[in-house]
This record gives C-alpha cells, structure tokens and sequence, in this order.
C-alpha cells in the first residue's frame, strides 16, 4: 500500500482529532518547544520552595508541621485496612525478596535486579542494548531503542513500592521503610529530572507519581526524626507532576490508558499538595481529562476502547483511583461517569474466570497492574471486587483476600460498613453475557465457558483477533489466546502473537485480514457482525453465530455451540469464490498429547481432553516445530508459543488443520471434556452460508435445542 493510500486509510479510521493531536506533539518535539517546557537538571536545580506557593515554607520539619496545621487532604490509605494475620505474611514474602534484589516484573514473575538495581532500566536476560541516561528524554526515539521500552520502564514504575508499605503496615518493621528509602536514593541519583529514558513518557511519570503518593504516606511515619526525607518526596512528585501537562496532546491522540493515566497523576498531586505551584490547575485539568477519557473510552455496553483485557483492567484501576480520591474529599464523580465505570467493570468480569480470576489473555497485554493489592498478578478479582463495592454498591464476589484492594481505598470504613448487613441480602452484580459494540459474546455453564470476538470496530483493534475462541474448564484455558510477548522485538516476534494466524480462528492464503502499520496500529479494519444467538430453554444448550468479511469478497461465518458442561462445537464455513488455501488454527496447553485418526488426545490440569476436527489434514506443532501430522504449507515460526506474561514465552501445542479447493468449505471442531458427559446429537447441518446458523439443532440429555430458518 502507498504511503498516500495508507495516511488516507489512517486519517479516515482513526479521524482527525487523533491525528491533529498527534500532529501537535510531533511538532512540539521537532520544535524543541517540549525541551524548553521541560528543562533538565539536577534535583538540586529545582528545590521545594520553588516549587511551592510564596508563603509556604519549604524547610524540612518547618514543611511537615505546615502540612499538619493546614489540615491536608484525605488519601484512601488512610483509612486502610485492619492489619491481617494472612495478608501480612503474603506482604512480607514479596518484600523481603525485594529486599534481597528481586523484583515483581509484569505478569507475576520476579526479576534479579540487585539491591539496589545497578542498572535502573535493566530488562529480563539482558535482551538489548544499554540505554543512555545523559540525554534528555526528548531525544529517545522509542521505536529506535534496540530494547523493548516497556520492559525498560518496568521497575522504574516503582510497583515494588507496594508490597513494602504493605509489609511496613501490618508488621511496623522499619526494615520496609528503610529498603524503600535504599531504592528510592538509587533511582533518584541515575535518573534526574527530564532526563533519561525513564522521564521520556508522561504515563510513565504518572504511574511512578502515584507509586510515591503511596510512599509518601504510608512510610513516611517510620522517618519521624527525618523529615528532609518527606520533604525530598514531595519535590519529587511536584517535578513528575510538572512533567504531565506539555505533551497530554500525545495522551489524547491515544485516547486511551494514556490519557487516563496522565489525568490521574496531574489529579492526584493537585488534590493532595494544594499548596504546591500549579495545583489548583493539575486538580481541575486532571479531572476534566479524567472524566473525558471515560465517557470516550468506554462503550454503552461497558467495553473498553483498547479492545484488551489487561487495559481495561488497567482502566478500572485507575478509576478506582481518581473517583475514590474525589468521594473521600467531597468532589465525587457526576452519576453519568460512575454509571459507566459500574458497566464497565462488569463487563471486564465478561473476561474472567470465577474460579481463578484469570482472564482471557484478550489483546494487547503488557502485564500492568496498578494495584497491586491481594491475590497474584494475573487474578482479576481484587480489581473487579473493589470496583464493584465502589461504582455498585454491591461486591461481585464473596468474602476473600481479593477485599483486600477495596480495604486499602477504605470502601469498609465510610458507609459501607453501616449497610453491610442489608448488603449481604443483596444479590451480587449479574455479569454481561453479550458486549455488542466491544465484540464479545460469553457463553458458559457450571462448570465451562467460552468467548466468541466478532466487533464492528468504531477504535483501533489491538490484535487481529475476530473470530478468535476463548474456551475455558474448571479454570483451565483450554483454548488460548497467545497474548503478548513483547511490543518491539527482532522478528519474529515483532509483534508476531498479534496475528491472526496465531489466533484460534481461520486464515485464508497465510494472509491477514487487516493490514498491521506499526506496534499499536492496525489499517483496513476487518469488520464481523453477530448474526444470532439461541438457547435452550434449561440454558444448558447455546449457540452464538457471527460472520466476518475477508478481503476478496470472501465470507468466514463461525458458530461456537456449547451442549452442557462436557461439548463444545464449532463450525467454520467459507463462502465466496476461488480455491483459496485456508487454515485453522488451536491453541491449547502443553501436556502429553496423542492423534489417532483425526482426534487429538491430551490431558489438561482438569482432565483428558478431546479435539475432533473434520475438513483437512491436520498437524501439531509446538515451540516452533512440527510434531506431528501432515507439515501445512507456510508455517509460522510463532506457532506453539504463548506469552503467559510480558516479555514470557512459553509452548504450547498449536493444532492445525489446512485444506485447498473451492469455496465454499467447511471445518467441523469438537471438543469433548473429561468423561465427555451425556451424548450429544446435532440433528443435522445446513449447507455452508445456507440461513443464518448452519446447526439445526442440538440435543444433550434431557435438553433440546431447535434453531428454526425463516
């Protein structure tokens, strides 16, 4: 595609304001404007009175007494939680491998970094080249890094502070408070004010502002005798918060996590030091972007503009953040924007696991987790069942340590605690079974569920993922989604898990439907629409149908069918012309596997599992590699890998079935789960593209499901 076609396809799908702000923040760095906004230097060049309000003392003990007569704001871990026997030994395990030089890195694993880090910008195995830290960040061009930026930022988000004010908290141990100290004097020296890789994104700068906000207020009791080190705090989350504001035009051409994230730090600093220069400006601009971000990114049916399960997560956080911030000091959110962060949130719950609390591994997903705060990176549920106390007044879940991220935003001690007895009779928050402009359709028994991708997409997609299937088992997924290795990376992996051919979906001639112009931009939106959706009367049987167009005229309609707690089926048919080569693709765990005949035969954690699929010859590859079965022509290099967390690679089997010939075609997937449970009898399926649903019918058991043509 021309470079003129594509800037069009660009403009018309992604509009004018984005591009616009995008434009403005280009020429701000082109300009050097940016570099004149924010002017580098040491710490010493910015001292707190400068910082602060004429008439505002900025000596150490003279600074904290002010701040105590004034009456300061209230923060929501002033209210924290009572101190927990169970939870303080889980704090205490993950600070004291800090404290030993081992760091939470995104997705739940730990890195060796040293105590302290020698390197700040340090990533997992050394992959890269060293990053210059004497520029100022204008001068780092992200794409250009030789390293992934994302892994680089990592540590420097200060996540670790979070396990160490919990350890501080429930035991009093200044061990915590000291480590802190230890790491925050390291990253200070090697990163000064606007300079260096780790001031070069503002989202990045808000994300460490609310880190120290944490610091500030929970460790600083245990340095009563020192106040220079409050003092010092305080400097530095005034500097990050005078870093935001310059280039918010970038944020809002994301229009997404971006500009929430940004509006949360500019609010939080304004909110809690009123008596710093520009505060009353950050407390009003960061809400205003704030509240803006939400009623653009999430949909009416509660979805999330970045189409990933860990961003909306992410997004949900944040508002936890900002709209808790404002109800404990008396500026709550207007009813329009907690409306939407209440849909919102269940409709996150759509993604989730009710066993574990994992999610599906849906879109872009760099492992961010805000709130580190009870349960395991990858569990959901601490974010899902504070947001559900906060924007519903109702918890999604019973009582368990995911109350811990709730407990620390105080949501037990202003209200809550009063009602909780009317509360219990209360029913929890249904969960959405059908997102219609996100593009997900749930369906799910007791024991079983599944995610069918099928969106209209009025923002740009994260992965090229329509048609894709989630399908999950006693809180195993047994159909998976790749996820995300890294962003910027040596082929294959530059964005190689972003593909459809990765996906459990279909393919046709190796190629994608949609054309992929950078790490976070994809061109020629593939649109799919839902066609219907049926059930029985019992809800043991459902079936969804959705179709998207391909490129070529060419249709790829899917049916996902669920027959009680032990089937699933599904039908891929292809109408058009040509004798194109198509290729269907599963994703399933790794574990001792068989083929006999067309079966494929594994053991999963929950049980034997069985993949039938009728319409080719099939092929299994893992980590690359073919292990069995007929080889398919055009193989990837990604198939048989997964990203459990960011910057993780692992196998997985990748089960492939491939035919040629003409159109129309047709491929026939069944699952079957453990034992396999009550018979399952489909009476009959219509010719491919005839009607709007190709099964006619499914019995199982005592249920029966008639899906009747006009």
């Amino acid at each position: 595609m021309t470079s003129i076609r594509r800037s069009w396809r660009a403009a018309s799908e992604l509009g004018l304001p984005a591009l616009t702000s995008y434009a403005g923040y280009r020429l701000g760095l082109a300009t050097g404007w940016f570099r004149l906004l924010t002017p580098e230097g040491g710490w010493d060049a910015w001292p707190l009175g400068r910082l602060l309000e004429p008439g505002v003392p900025d000596e150490p003990r003279a600074y904290a007494k002010f701040r105590t007569r004034r009456g300061r704001p209230l923060f929501l871990l002033e209210t924290s939680p009572a101190k927990d026997r169970h939870r303080s030994v889980t704090a205490r395990r993950a600070a004291e491998a800090i404290l030993r030089g081992r760091f939470p890195f995104g997705g739940g694993q730990e890195i060796e970094l040293g105590f302290p880090p020698k390197d700040w910008a340090a990533v997992p195995g050394g992959v890269g080249v060293p990053i210059r830290a004497d520029l100022h960040w204008t001068r780092y061009d992200l794409g250009r890094l030789g390293l992934d930026a994302r892994l680089a930022w990592e540590a420097s988000r200060l996540g670790w502070v979070f396990p160490l004010a919990r350890a501080f908290y429930d035991t009093g141990d200044r061990r915590y408070a000291e480590g802190f100290w230890t790491l925050w004097e390291s990253w200070r020296s090697g990163n000064p004010p606007n300079r260096g890789l780790q001031w070069a994104s503002a989202q990045e700068v808000a994300l460490r502002l609310l880190a120290l906000v944490v610091a500030f207020y929970v460790l600083v009791p245990a340095w009563g005798k020192r106040p220079e080190r409050a003092a010092q705090l305080a400097q530095a989350i005034l500097l990050h918060a005078r870093r935001i504001p310059p280039t918010v035009s970038y944020a809002r051409a994301q229009g997404n996590n971006h500009l929430l994230s940004e509006a949360a730090g500019l609010y939080t600093a304004g909110m809690l030091f009123p008596e710093a220069r520009g505060s009353s400006e950050w407390r009003r601009r960061g809400r205003s972007l704030f509240l803006e971000g939400v009623r653009r990114q999430v949909f009416a049916d509660g979805g999330y503009v970045q189409h990933s399960a860990n961003y909306h997560r992410l997004a949900i956080q944040l508002g936890l953040w900002v709209a808790r911030l404002a109800q404990a000091n008396d500026e709550p959110f207007p009813p329009a924007a907690v409306d939407s962060l209440g849909w919102s949130t269940l409709a996150l719950a759509a993604l989730v696991d009710p066993q574990t609390g994992q999610a599906a591994r849906f879109g872009p997903d760099d492992g961010s987790n805000l709130l580190p705060l009870g349960g395991s990176a990858g569990d959901f549920r601490p974010t899902l069942q504070a947001a559900t106390r906060l924007f519903l007044q109702r918890p999604l879940y019973g009582p368990g340590p995911w109350n811990e991220s709730g407990d620390w935003l105080g949501l037990a001690s202003r209200g809550e605690a009063k009602s909780r007895g009317r509360r219990a009779k209360q029913a929890a928050p249904e969960v959405p079974v059908a997102l219609p402009i996100a593009g997900l359709y749930r369906l799910a028994g007791a024991d079983t569920w599944g995610l069918l991708r099928a969106a209209h997409f009025t923002s740009r997609p994260g992965h090229s993922d329509q048609l894709h299937i989630d399908l999950w088992w006693r809180g195993a997924n047994i159909a998976l989604d790749p996820g995300s290795y890294l962003y910027h990376a040596p082929t294959p992996w530059d964005g190689g898990l972003a593909e459809a051919a990765v996906h459990n979906s279909v393919t046709m001639d190796g190629a994608d439907p949609m054309e992929r112009a950078g790490p976070f931009l994809w061109l020629g939106w593939s649109q799919a629409r839902l066609l219907g959706r049926w059930a029985s009367l019992d809800g043991a049987i459902e079936i969804v149908t959705a179709e998207q167009d391909i490129p070529g005229g060419v249709v790829h309609r899917r049916t996902l069918a669920r027959a009680g707690d032990a089937h699933w089926l599904v039908v891929d048919d292809w109408v058009g012309q040509g004798t194109p080569r198509l290729t269907l693709g599963w994703n399933i765990p790794d574990g001792p596997w068989r083929i006999a005949g067309r079966f494929l035969r594994t053991r999963m954690a929950p049980g034997p599992v069985s993949l039938a699929v009728e319409g080719g010859d099939l092929a299994v590859y893992r980590g690359g590699q073919l292990v069995g079965g007929t080889a398919a022509a055009q193989a990837r290099h990604a198939w048989g890998w997964y990203a459990p967390g960011y910057g993780r690679l692992d196998r997985c089997l990748r089960v492939v079935v491939t035919r040629q010939g003409g159109l129309p075609a047709r491929f026939i997937s069944r699952w079957s789960l453990g034992g396999g449970g009550p018979p399952v009898v489909v009476a009959g399926l219509r010719p491919p593209g005839a009607g709007t649903c190709p099964v006619k019918g499914i019995r199982v058991g005592r249920s029966d499901l008639r899906v009747e043509e006009a």
